[in-house]
C-alpha cells in the first residue's frame, strides 16, 4: 500500500479535523457550538465518532497545553495517566500532519490506528468484539489469494459484515454470532448496495474466497453499501478521492501487534481481556479510562507488552519528531517560503545549530558576507524596530577587520582615562542589543576576519565560546568582560578632575549609550545564546593564517561561488518577510552544548549506536593523524554528536546516515581545515602522505552510503585540491 499525505485515513481525518476546530477553543475553556457545559459541547446522545475524538482530544489537550512544547515531552514520561499521554500525542502528531510531514509520522500514524483497532467495538448479537478481532475472524475464514491485494480482500469482507449488520430483517445475525464465537465455521454474507432508484438491493454474496473473487472480477461495486458504519473501518483504494480505513494502515504498520490482541480476545469471546473497554450499550461505550486499560493488558500478557512497548515508542518518536519540527518552545511550522530560505542555507545553518561561531572561507566575490545579511533577512521581524533600515537588518552588523588590529580593544573597546568614558564599539552595542532581543537571532560579520591575527583580537571571545552550558533550557556562558571592567565608568561627568563646573554636569553619554553602560556594569559584557559570529576569510598576500586555537573553535565552510547565470534570476533574499515567512531562532540556535545531553534526547538505540560508531571512526581517523599535529580530540568528538543532533529530525536520514553525514561535515569542515605544512609536515608515522590515507579511509566508510549533501564528493575534492597545491609548492592548506 502506497502511503500518501494527501490521502488520510477516514477515522484519523475525522479526528484530526475535530481537534483543529475544538483545541484552540476548548483550552481557553469556551465551549463551541453554543453549548454551555462541556457534555453538551461533546453531544449527549451517543458516542458517535466525533464526540470520541472530542472527547479524546479534549482530555489530552487540556492537560498539556501545547504552548509547553518540548518541555511536555518530559512531562508525558513521568505521567502514569495513559489516556491523557494518547490523547497529547496523537494531537501533536495530527497537527504536525495538517502543517508538515514529520519523520516519523507514518509510524506513529501506524501506532495510533492500531491502538484505535483494539479498543473500538462493534455489537453482533449478544456479544460485543474489537475491529481487530471482527477483521483477524474474517481474514482467517476467508483467506486472500495471491492475486489480490489483502486490503482490498478486507475491504469486501468488511462491507458484507456490515451490510448483512444493516438489514432491518436480519435473520443471519445468529449464525453470523455463533461464527465469531467460533461455534460454527460456516459464514455467507451479502454485498447490498443502492440501485439508480435508491433501493437497496443485493448485488451478490460470498461464502467461500472463491465466491469473492467471482464477485471482484465482475466488477461488482462497492459505491452505497448499506450501512454507513463500513467507511470507518474499510478501506478504498488508492486514490486520493476515496480515502481508506484505518485498519488497513494499523494492520500493515504493527500485525503482531493486533496477532497478539485478537489471540488474548479469541480465548474467551464472551469474557474477552478487551471487554472491560466497553459498557454494556454500545452507544455509551466510549469511556475516559478506556486506554487507561491497556496498561493493565500489558502487565498481564509478555507477548502483548512487547509489541504494546513497540507502539508507544513510535507514538512518542512520532510526537518527539513533530514537536521539534514545529519548534520546541511553540508548535508552529514554518511556511514554504521559511522552509526554501533553510534549505538554501541548510550546510551553514547544520553549522550554526551546532556551534555559533563560523568561518566562510572562499575568494573575494563568492558572497560571503551576502550569505550573513541574508541570514538575518530571513529572520528579522517587523515592528520591532528592528526593520528600520531598509538597507541592513537590525539583526545584522557588519564589523570590518582593520590589519592593524593586535588586541581586543578594536572589537571590545577600552575605558578613556582621559575622558572618562568606556569607548563602546559597535561590536559591543550589538551584543547588548541581542542580549535585549533574545528571541531573535543576530549575526555578527566579521568582514576579511585574518586581515589581522584572530587569536590575538578575538581571544577573549574564543575562550568564552568553551565554557557555554545550558542552564534551565538556556545556553549560558561566562563574560566576555566581566563587569568588573566597567566598575569605574560614571554616567555623568561630575568625577573628572579638571572639569569646569558646567562640564561636570554633562552626561558623558548619549541616552542609548548611557542604557548600555548601566546594563555593562550590572552584568557585564555577556555572550547571548542568540548571538551567531561568522567570519569570512579570504586567502592572500595580506592574510594571516589561523591558528588551531582558531580552526578548533569553529566550523569552516568553503564557498566558491555558484552559477554566474543566477545572478539574472529574481532574488528577495536581501528583503524583510511576513510574519509567516520568518526562520525561528529555535531553527537556527544550538540546543544542547554537550553531547550527552544531546544524546539524552534521542531514542536509546540511536544513543547506542552514537556510543559504539562515533569513537571507532575518530580513532581510526587519529591512528592516520598519529605523529601529526592534525589529531583530533574531545572537543571534535562532541561536536560531531552534536551534528548528529541538529540533523536528527531529518526525514530522509537513517541514522546510519545520519552519523555518516555528520562524520564527513566533521572531516570537511574542521579536520581537513587543521591540515597544512610542507611534505614533511603531512608525513605520518609509517611516512604516508597523511592526506592520501585520509582519503582512502573516507572512501572506505563514506563512498557506500548515498551522498545526501554532497559532503562527500566535497571532501574527495577538496583533498585533490590541497594534493595538487603540495606537490606544486611543497606547502599546503586548506584555505585558498
Amino acid at each position: 500500500m502506497a502511503f500518501s499525505n494527501k490521502c488520510i485515513y477516514n477515522y484519523i481525518d475525522t479526528l484530526c479535523d475535530t481537534w483543529l476546530s475544538w483545541n484552540d477553543s476548548l483550552l481557553k475553556g469556551v465551549f463551541p457550538d453554543g453549548a454551555e457545559t462541556l457534555n453538551q459541547a461533546l453531544g449527549e446522545e451517543g458516542s458517535n465518532v466525533r464526540s470520541r475524538a472530542k472527547e479524546l482530544f479534549r482530555v489530552g489537550f487540556l492537560k498539556k497545553e501545547l504552548t509547553l512544547g518540548n518541555d511536555a515531552l518530559q512531562m508525558i514520561r513521568n505521567d502514569t495517566n495513559l489516556q491523557t499521554t494518547f490523547g497529547f500525542l496523537s494531537g501533536v502528531i495530527f497537527k504536525a500532519y495538517k502543517t508538515i510531514a514529520t519523520q516519523n509520522f507514518k509510524e506513529s500514524m501506524g501506532a495510533v490506528c492500531s491502538i484505535l483497532s483494539v479498543i473500538q467495538s462493534v455489537p453482533i448479537g449478544s456479544i460485543e468484539l474489537t475491529i481487530n478481532s471482527i477483521c483477524l475472524r474474517l481474514l482467517n475464514k476467508f483467506p486472500c489469494p495471491e492475486s489480490y491485494g489483502n486490503l482490498l480482500w478486507l475491504r469486501w469482507l468488511l462491507s458484507g459484515l456490515f451490510c448483512e449488520l444493516g438489514k432491518k430483517d436480519n435473520t443471519n445475525i445468529h449464525s453470523i454470532e455463533s461464527f465469531f464465537k467460533h461455534e460454527t465455521e460456516e459464514l455467507r454474507l451479502s454485498i447490498i448496495c443502492q440501485n439508480e432508484d435508491k433501493q437497496y438491493v443485493e448485488r451478490g454474496s460470498f461464502s467461500s474466497s472463491d465466491d469473492i473473487a467471482t464477485l471482484i472480477d465482475e466488477k461488482v461495486s462497492l459505491t452505497n453499501i448499506l450501512n454507513q458504519k463500513a467507511p470507518l473501518f474499510i478501506l478504498g483504494d488508492d486514490s486520493e478521492d476515496n480515502p481508506r480505513g484505518f485498519y488497513g494502515f494499523a494492520f500493515k504498520s504493527n500485525p503482531d501487534f493486533l496477532r497478539v490482541c485478537y489471540e488474548m480476545e479469541q480465548e474467551h469471546v464472551e469474557d474477552s481481556p478487551f471487554k472491560f473497554f466497553f459498557d454494556e450499550d454500545i452507544r455509551t461505550s466510549y469511556k475516559p479510562n478506556v486506554i487507561e486499560k491497556l496498561n493493565e493488558l500489558a502487565g498481564q500478557n509478555h507477548h502483548f507488552q512487547e509489541e504494546y512497548n513497540k507502539i508507544m515508542k513510535n507514538l512518542l518518536d512520532g510526537a518527539k519528531d513533530a514537536l521539534v519540527q514545529m519548534t520546541g518552545e511553540k508548535l508552529h511550522a514554518v511556511s514554504l517560503s521559511a522552509e526554501e530560505s533553510i534549505s538554501k542555507h541548510q550546510t551553514v545553518i547544520d553549522a550554526l545549530k551546532t556551534k555559533p561561531f563560523v568561518l566562510l572561507a572562499g575568494l573575494s566575490g563568492t558572497g560571503k558576507s551576502r550569505l550573513v545579511k541574508e541570514l538575518a533577512y530571513m529572520s528579522c521581524p517587523r515592528g520591532t524596530g528592528l526593520d528600520e533600515n531598509v538597507a541592513e537588518p537590525g539583526n545584522y552588523c557588519l564589523v570590518e577587520v582593520k590589519p592593524n588590529w593586535f588586541d581586543s580593544t578594536e572589537l571590545l573597546g577600552y575605558y578613556s582615562n582621559l575622558s572618562g568614558r568606556y569607548e563602546l564599539t559597535k561590536f559591543v552595542k550589538f551584543v547588548y542589543k541581542a542580549a535585549q532581543n533574545p528571541d531573535v537571532p543576530f549575526f555578527v560579520c566579521l568582514d576579511e576576519m585574518n586581515l589581522a591575527p584572530v587569536e590575538q583580537y578575538f581571544a577573549e571571545y574564543l575562550s568564552v565560546l568553551e565554557t557555554r552550558k545550558v542552564v534551565n533550557g538556556k545556553i549560558v556562558a561566562s563574560e566576555i568582560l566581566p563587569k568588573e571592567v566597567f566598575s569605574n565608568c560614571q554616567l555623568q561627568g561630575e568625577s573628572i578632575r579638571g572639569l569646569s563646573e558646567g562640564d561636570a554636569e554633562k552626561p558623558l553619554y548619549s541616552e542609548p549609550d548611557a542604557a548600555i553602560i548601566s546594563f555593562l556594569k550590572e552584568n557585564g559584557l555577556i555572550l547571548p545564546e542568540n548571538l551567531f559570529v561568522i567570519g569570512t576569510v579570504n586567502v592572500d598576500d595580506t592574510t594571516h593564517q589561523f591558528s588551531r586555537k582558531v580552526i578548533d573553535r569553529a566550523f569552516t565552510i568553503e564557498m566558491n561561488g555558484g552559477k554566474l547565470d543566477a545572478m539574472f534570476k529574481a532574488d528577495n533574499s536581501l528583503e524583510y518577510r511576513e510574519p509567516d515567512d520568518l526562520v525561528p531562532l529555535s531553527f537556527i540556535k544550538p540546543k544542547y552544548v554537550n553531547a550527552l545531553d544531546a544524546m539524552s534526547e534521542m531514542l536509546e538505540e540511536d544513543s547506542e549506536k552514537i556510543k559504539s560508531d562515533v569513537p571507532v571512526l575518530l580513532s581510526e581517523v587519529n591512528e592516520i593523524l598519529n605523529g601529526t599535529p592534525f589529531a583530533t580530540s574531545y572537543r571534535v568528538e562532541n561536536e560531531m554528536i552534536l551534528y548528529i543532533h541538529s540533523i536528527y529530525y531529518k526525514t530522509e536520514l537513517n541514522m546510519e546516515q545520519k552519523i555518516s553525514t555528520a562524520f564527513m561535515a566533521v572531516m570537511l569542515q574542521k579536520v581537513l581545515p587543521r591540515v597544512q605544512g610542507d611534505s614533511n609536515s603531512l608525513k605520518t608515522l609509517d611516512g604516508e602522505n597523511v592526506l592520501v590515507k585520509l582519503k582512502d579511509f573516507i572512501a572506505r566508510k563514506c563512498s557506500g552510503e548515498e551522498d545526501h549533501v554532497g559532503l562527500y564528493k566535497d571532501i574527495m575534492k577538496k583533498i585533490d585540491v590541497m594534493q595538487r597545491k603540495l606537490r606544486i609548492s611543497d606547502f599546503t592548506n586548506f584555505f585558498g
